[in-house]
Formats: C-alpha cells, structure tokens, sequence
C-alpha cells in the first residue's frame, strides 16, 4: 500500500490534488482540519463529480477522533457525551486517572483523545477500525497536526491501506493538541518535522506542489523577500501590491465589500467583510485582499524586517496573503480605527473546525 506525503506552497493545488487521488471504486476518508477548507473540499468534490461521491467520507479532524477513533471502544467504560475545547487545567491529575481527560460533565478534552486512546492501548484497533471502512486515507492541514495528535500519524503508518498526507509546513497557524511540553520543538525546522514523518513509513510523492496557481509572480516574491519563506509562482504575470497610507483611499477600502479585509485578530470588532489573517486558511474565493497589519507588523513591514516576527505571526501573515488571486492592499490598522463597531472579543472567533 502507498504511503506518501505532499509538502505543498499555498495556492498550489493541494485540494485538487486530494480530489484526484479519490477513485471511485475505493472507500475513501478525507480528514481535514479547519471549517473553511471542509467546505472548499466539499464544494470541489461536488464540483467535479457533479454530487457528493458516495464512496467519500469528509470528517473534521475532531470528529473523526471523537466519534470515529473514540466513542466506539470507550464509550461504555467512561460515559463521554462531548468534547471540550478549552485547555485542561487539571495538570495535577496523574495521567492514569480517567479525570485527567475527562472533565467533571463528562466532556473529553480534545487536546488529550489521542493519549486517552493510547493510555488504553486502542492504537492497533482504531488501525482495524480504520481498515474495515476505508481503502484510503487522505489527511489535510497536516501541519496542524500537533502535540500528542501527531502520534496519530505513527497509527496511520500501520495501516494497510493507502494514505496520503498533505500539508503546508509554513500554513501551521493552529494546534490540534497542545498539552505540556510533548512534541513542543516539532514545527522548530522543517527538515526535522519531515523526517519525524518518514520515519513513519511515508515517503514523498512524486507530485511536487511547489508553485502558486493562485497568487502572482509579485505576490510570491513578496512573500519570499519579506516573510522569507520561499514560494514561486506558476503564473507569469504580475498584480498591483500597494502599501496605503492615505485615509481616503483606506475608508474607500473598508467599503468595498469586493475586498475582504484580513486582520491579525479580533476582525469582528469591524463591520466589514472581514476575517483573521490565521482563521481564512482554506479559503480560494478571494480576489483582491487588504492585509491589515497590527503595530508591530506595521513597524516591521517599513524597517523592512518583517521576516523577525514571530514563526507564528508569520506563518498566519503568509496565510493571509495567499489569500489573494488579484490585488494586494496593506495598511495600518490606525487608519480602520474610526470604523470600529465593539471592544468585545467573540471567544470562538477564528477557531477550527470542530
């Protein structure tokens, strides 16, 4: 059986590619992460078949662990009814309490389904499991795939069925399990984080998805040049990149509902089309965006040192941006200010599919 992982650039086909790999005479399960790429991949499989294909089940990643991996083996012992997304505080429950994973309304924490199923040593039936419904696997977004849920990977390397990860290494902007300090160094360097999954038993696929279909030659070098992250183009022409300082010019873009306004958070303090630059990951839609930088990335977009912020910072700027198959607009969050409707944070805004 084939085992292969795609280390892919924004824009460059992932989804395509996991809707090719689909045959119709196998059961396939795609797993996928945010909610914005579970529509993206729901609508392009009914794009290109015309339907939903029967043979195709898409899970959100959650989902799949909860309800597939999960409540089947250890439904009855424990009495889970759900799952809680907030971070455990109960770190001073040893790890052999079922209470270290289980809240006091008997919600799993998802940051902890992957070691409750291996502290009960379920890996080679939920392996079982995974072979009795499915011919092959594919896994988007493996880059968010983090802490003690990437074990689960070394579960899929057993598996006798074929499996396709694909992800892109810089796009990690979310954490599936964040728990302690397990697997904390994993997303440090790229050459380490690949061989942790060659060892187990993926290999990389031929299909080389290192070219942008979506963003331009100016965009991609821009990208390169400021995030030092490298991405290339396929395409060879060249759209309008402005930084905008003038306050006519921004209000005329905040009015644009044609331009969605990418935020590094809390983007629903504004009324406007609007999302977080971290929170559009999946999105294809887009045209042309306005990053709207906070202060510390305006400061470093005009020293020209924007490749120093933080990898996370970075990595969620480099998602916005990709966002774009047309213009990009970048200003200073100062000049949206007068446009703001509420101070209050919407707790769930931004988060992943669930």
């Amino acid at each position: 059986m084939d085992k292969f992982v795609i280390f892919a650039v924004a824009g460059s086909g992932k989804t395509t590619s996991i809707i090719n790999s689909i045959q119709d005479n196998k059961r396939t399960a795609i797993i996928t992460y945010t909610n914005a790429n579970i529509a993206n991949i729901r609508a392009k499989l009914i794009d290109h078949h015309g339907h939903f294909p029967s043979n195709v089940t898409l899970f959100p990643f959650f989902t799949f662990l909860y309800n597939f991996c999960l409540k089947p083996y250890l439904y009855d012992r424990l009495g889970v009814v759900g799952i809680n997304f907030k971070q455990p505080t109960n770190y001073y429950i040893p790890a052999s309490s079922d209470s270290h994973y289980i809240d006091p309304y008997k919600m799993v924490y998802s940051s902890r389904i992957t070691k409750l199923i291996g502290r009960y040593n379920l890996g080679d039936l939920v392996v079982k499991r995974v072979e009795k419904y499915f011919d092959s696997i594919c896994i988007d977004e493996i880059q968010d795939i983090s802490g003690r849920d990437f074990d689960l990977l070394g579960y899929f390397g057993r598996c006798n069925r074929d499996l396709l990860l694909v992800g892109d290494f810089y796009q990690h902007t979310f954490d599936t399990s964040r728990d302690g300090n397990y697997n904390v160094s994993l997303f440090d360097n790229f050459d380490k984080y690949r061989k942790r999954i060659f060892q187990y038993g993926f290999q990389e696929h031929p299909l080389r998805l290192i070219k942008s279909h979506r963003c331009s030659h100016n965009v991609c070098e821009l990208i390169s040049k400021r995030l030092g992250i490298s991405i290339d183009s396929g395409r060879h022409d060249n759209t309008a990149i402005e930084y905008v300082e003038s306050q006519e010019f921004a209000d005329r873009i905040f009015n644009n509902d044609s331009i969605i306004k990418l935020f590094y958070s809390q983007h629903s303090q504004y009324s406007c089309h609007s999302n977080n630059w971290g929170a559009c990951k999946g999105e294809d839609l887009h045209h042309d965006i306005c990053v709207v930088l906070n202060k510390t990335c305006g400061k470093k977009w005009i020293e020209n040192t924007l490749h120093e912020i933080a990898p996370s910072t970075r990595n969620k700027l480099y998602v916005a941006l990709t966002r774009a198959r047309g213009n990009v607009y970048v200003l200073s969050e100062h000049l949206f200010y007068k446009f703001k409707t509420r101070k209050s944070r919407n707790p769930s805004e931004g988060l992943p599919g669930r």
